[in-house]
């Protein structure tokens, strides 16, 4: 999920949310768990935007690992998750 945002380059876009879907257009409304952060992190900035890449003929670990690698590099606000025992035990 993305927002039109001046800021960022190379593309005036700033990524919301990254997931994975088997069916995006089933996936993608108002109904997703998401959407009300999707509309809180918008605030104002305009419309979301879907962008999707298909990965057929990729196993959901393949997937999986990809998004993971998304969410660290882009740090989007709506994939990050309260974690009440970040910080313990050295994590």
């Amino acid at each position: 999920m993305l927002v039109v945002d001046a800021a960022c380059s190379p593309r005036p876009f700033r990524v919301l949310y990254f997931g994975k879907a088997t069916n995006l257009g089933a996936r993608v409304v108002r109904s997703h768990e998401k959407y009300p952060e999707w509309s809180w992190a918008a605030s104002g900035a305009g419309p979301l935007y879907v962008a999707y890449h298909c990965m057929p003929n990729t196993s959901d670990w393949e997937r999986a690992a990809v998004e993971e690698s998304l969410i660290k590099h882009y740090a989007p606000v709506c994939n990050k998750t309260l974690n009440p025992f970040a910080g313990l035990f050295g994590s």
